[in-house]
């Protein structure tokens, strides 16, 4: 973001201090504390070797789109279906591992078979329409 760039409100409702982007320190540490620690959320030891062993796995190695031999196809990865080479550096789950409670499906959660690679761009947007970003509710996912 540029310096010169315009403050915005904070993202807390009511809040009214001004920051350049997202919360101001008081409400971005109490966000933090309110989503938990990684390993409260699913990402711990067991998620993490999963991880490396899939970014080792993955064909074509390393690029937006990448999965294991046999996974189908989803249109998660944009770069992949414009033919563009992009470097893929976000594990995302193909069907998303959390439930409408909060909870883990241990399941799809440690499954390789339900993993991809994104670019950061493509990652984004698949969260932002599936996975209830920026608000919106959780949808199917349609691989």
């Amino acid at each position: 973001m540029s310096p010169r760039a315009a403050l915005r409100p904070c993202l807390e409702p009511s809040c009214t201090a001004r920051v350049r982007s997202g919360r101001c320190p008081t409400h971005a540490a109490r966000h933090d504390r309110q989503r938990g620690t990684p390993d409260a959320r699913g990402y711990d030891a067991r998620w993490r070797a999963l991880r490396t062993w899939f970014l080792d796995h993955a064909e074509p190695a390393g690029l937006c789109g990448a999965r294991l031999a046999g996974t189908p196809r989803t249109s998660s990865s944009r770069c992949q279906t414009e033919s563009r080479v992009t470097l893929g550096v976000r594990v995302n789950h193909i069907q998303p591992h959390r439930r409408p409670d909060g909870t883990s499906d241990p399941q799809l959660r440690l499954d390789p078979y339900n993993l991809e690679l994104l670019c950061a761009s493509c990652d984004s947007r698949v969260t932002a329409t599936w996975d209830g970003g920026f608000g919106r509710p959780r949808r199917v996912r349609v691989p």
